[in-house]
């Protein structure tokens, strides 16, 4: 089994290359031709009898760089798995391998050496026919190893998965035994999201990107339903947030509802100068967020205050199926119009009502049809006014708090009715979304009108089960800082989305 040799010298175009465990520097082959050409070859290059190569593929590849057409070579007569552990003791012994492909030279050699039975197993007398065995020690000795360092190399090469190791190629961290060995324990997942976030250089060091690849892998293995790219677009969710406005497709499309000067709402008669004060608009972010959190795919939200159709656009742009109530007609209208020109949805999918979005009349005799609710009911007493409705009996903002609390009480009855019910032991959650605010009353004080909702939903069989405070991106244009000053408060710039279920 010992490989037989002679040197000759042999042509170099004659040589054979197949698989090679490692890949050529190019900086060693110009060292070489340097060498060669004031030394000559030092040590001949390895080939067997058919002329394929065992080692010394640095030299052959600078001989060629050289265009010599002869090479002294070794030529070894045996088994090729003995060409093959050469080639693997001269890596490593003569090469300066990096963690990644030390650990795979020393799988390949101990399996070469495992089928050639050159390693001591348990049972087997070391000293059989056949000459003495090997053990793991022998083979760390025998390429200068300590045992540990020989298992921590060999394990890298068997517990990384490929894709990690093809990452990893020819980085800075593919020399990080400790480091390497570490990650070799992970899960496939976990070693692919560290080394792409290594590799692309999105993280820096290896106990940030362990630690935030654990928390992505825990996050979509525990809450299946969430879209981590939520996280991504609007930050962590939590009990306080801002959302920006920005530019979208999903503002723009809704802007050429809120935009036309036909349905320009304003505050009542309050004016900057000469500018009415538009009226506040929900930031279509701030929708998205919500509808993306709360619901799913494909399932009805229903909406009883339309208004300039945020919610109606942004649910369909979304993929989920929308029901709007809305007593403006022309908004209404026109909302209708821009869904058909600019969302590819089926009219099945949804339908804006021309209706009091209390009553419902439309879903009467409707129950538990409905997957959520997300709206944002007008304020009290002609906080706000919307164009074509000033002379409406049926808009709220035309009210008094008596008679606006009393539709807002109509208004539970039929949700309670409508809305499916939710399980929070098999996690199945249809909420109600109201997105509320405040309104000031002189000497009368605050009115809340989140109070007021959680009071009514209470009475109505409600689970009060979220609360979010949304900061505002108003300018101070709406507020007289010298009024607040006298008045002894401050600016306000938040608001309140409360959540309720039907258990």
């Amino acid at each position: 089994m010992l490989l037989q040799m002679k040197v000759v010298d042999v042509p170099v175009k004659d040589i054979k290359i197949k698989y090679r465990f490692r890949k050529p520097s190019d900086q060693k082959v110009d060292g070489l031709v340097e060498s060669i050409k004031q030394c000559g070859l030092i040590h001949p290059i390895n080939i067997d009898s058919s002329y394929h190569l065992i080692s010394g593929f640095h030299r052959l590849l600078a001989h060629q760089k050289l265009n010599e057409d002869k090479i002294p070579c070794i030529v070894r007569q045996g088994d090729k798995r003995m060409s093959d552990l050469i080639q693997l003791d001269e890596n490593i012994m003569v090469n300066s391998l990096n963690a990644l492909d030390f650990g795979e030279h020393i799988l390949h050699r101990e399996k070469l050496m495992n089928e050639l039975n050159l390693i001591y197993k348990r049972g087997d007398n070391r000293f059989t026919s056949g000459g003495a065995k090997l053990t793991i020690d022998d083979l760390a000795k025998s390429i200068g190893l300590s045992r540990r360092q020989y298992e921590l190399r060999k394990q890298i090469a068997t517990n990384l998965c490929q894709k990690a190791k093809d990452l990893f190629a020819d980085s800075e961290y593919s020399d990080d035994l400790v480091n390497l060995s570490k990650l070799s324990t992970e899960s496939d997942d976990i070693q692919v999201k560290v080394a792409l976030r290594l590799a692309s250089g999105a993280t820096s060091g290896w106990k940030t990107a362990i630690f935030e690849a654990k928390l992505e892998d825990y996050y979509l293995k525990t809450t299946p339903k969430l879209d981590y790219k939520i996280k991504d677009r609007f930050g962590l969710p939590q009990s306080i947030m801002k959302f920006n406005d920005v530019s979208s497709d999903l503002k723009n499309i809704i802007s050429i509802v809120n935009q036309d000067e036909d349905l320009r709402p304003v505050k009542g008669s309050t004016r900057f100068g000469i500018t009415p004060i538009r009226l506040h608009q929900m930031n279509p972010d701030q929708c998205a967020f919500s509808i993306d959190y709360y619901t799913d795919p494909n399932q009805t939200i229903l909406d009883p205050f339309g208004g300039r159709s945020t919610t109606a656009i942004t649910s369909l742009y979304l993929q989920r199926k929308y029901i709007g109530f809305g007593i403006d007609k022309q908004a209404n209208q026109k909302t209708r119009e821009v869904i058909k020109k600019h969302l590819k949805v089926s009219d099945d999918n949804w339908n804006i009502i021309d209706g009091d979005g209390c009553d419902m009349d439309y879903l009467k005799d409707q129950s538990e049809i409905i997957d959520a609710v997300f709206t944002s009911p007008p304020y009290y007493s002609n906080a706000e006014s919307y164009a074509g409705s000033e002379s409406d009996e049926r808009d709220l903002c035309n009210m008094n708090i008596e008679e606006f609390d009393s539709r807002i009480d109509v208004l539970f009855s039929n949700l309670k009715r409508l809305i499916k019910r939710s399980s929070y032991e098999d996690k199945v959650f249809h909420p109600v979304i109201f997105v509320l605010g405040t309104s000031r009353m002189g000497k009368h004080g605050i009115f809340d009108m989140t109070h007021t909702f959680q009071n009514m939903a209470k009475d109505h069989g409600f689970t009060f089960h979220d609360q979010l405070f949304v900061q505002l991106n108003n300018p101070f244009l709406c507020s007289s800082l010298q009024r607040n000053y006298r008045n002894r408060y401050v600016h306000k710039n938040y608001e309140s989305q409360v959540v309720f279920l039907k258990y």
